[in-house]
């Protein structure tokens, strides 16, 4: 039992040292889920970046919607690149907060044709995810999804929709939630050359992204999540 913890412990270390001496930009993807942010994600993976575990910040959702930022700000540390809560869904002072710890990162918003888009692809993927093709779904519904703990979803839900007195997908909502996500974005980043806005159903979007990061992998985004 000895070893293997040792061998952890020397990974991490290792890890975490290459991090540090590597000394690359942050990558923030910090368009909304369901943007094409897991293709990005395989997309820096295989540009040879050290991305982050997804599942690990999503546990510190509560924390982040609570004001309680410490450990994300450590975790951060770790890695080159990140998407996905709680970078989805990152408030004015996050990213103050990111822009002033790491001047040099770079900050990508991904975003879809359209919010429609957005909305129906959104449900889809919660829909055939956690639901077996099922709908509409109903609060009860949300109520049972069990994912990194039952209720996290109602909780975001609620979050997002106010209460149960509205549908739990209401469109004008999720709509709303994913325009104005969007609009903070580029009013905060508006005129800085750290920041890019790419949809990846764009044609050019891979020769985009590969001069925005000033890398010369020659690799591509591949599509992930497909829903």
């Amino acid at each position: 039992m000895i070893l293997p913890l040792v061998k952890f412990v020397i990974e991490q270390t290792l890890w975490r040292s290459k991090v540090y001496f590597r000394n690359k930009p942050k990558i923030f993807v910090v368009g909304a889920n369901k943007t094409g942010t897991s293709s990005l994600d395989a997309y820096f993976k295989a540009a040879g970046y050290i991305t982050s575990p997804q599942r690990q910040f999503e546990l510190l959702r509560d924390d982040y919607l609570q004001g309680n930022r410490q450990e994300i700000f450590r975790l951060i540390k770790r890695y080159e690149t990140f998407q996905d809560i709680p970078f989805s869904i990152a408030d004015e002072t996050f990213l103050h907060d990111l822009t002033a710890t790491y001047p040099s990162a770079k900050f990508i918003l991904s975003k879809r044709s359209s919010d429609e888009e957005w909305y129906q692809s959104l449900c889809r993927f919660h829909s055939k995810g956690s639901h077996d093709g099922k709908w509409p779904l109903t609060w009860d519904d949300v109520k049972k999804v069990d994912y990194l703990g039952k209720g996290r979803r109602y909780d975001f839900f609620i979050h997002v929709v106010g209460s149960e007195a509205k549908e739990p997908y209401d469109k004008h909502t999720w709509c709303a939630f994913y325009n104005n996500h969007n609009r903070l974005v580029r009013s905060f980043f508006k005129g800085r050359p750290n920041f890019l806005e790419i949809n990846l159903a764009d044609p050019n979007a891979e020769s985009i992204l590969r001069n925005f990061l000033g890398t010369t992998a020659d690799v591509t985004v591949p599509h992930r999540n497909k829903s």
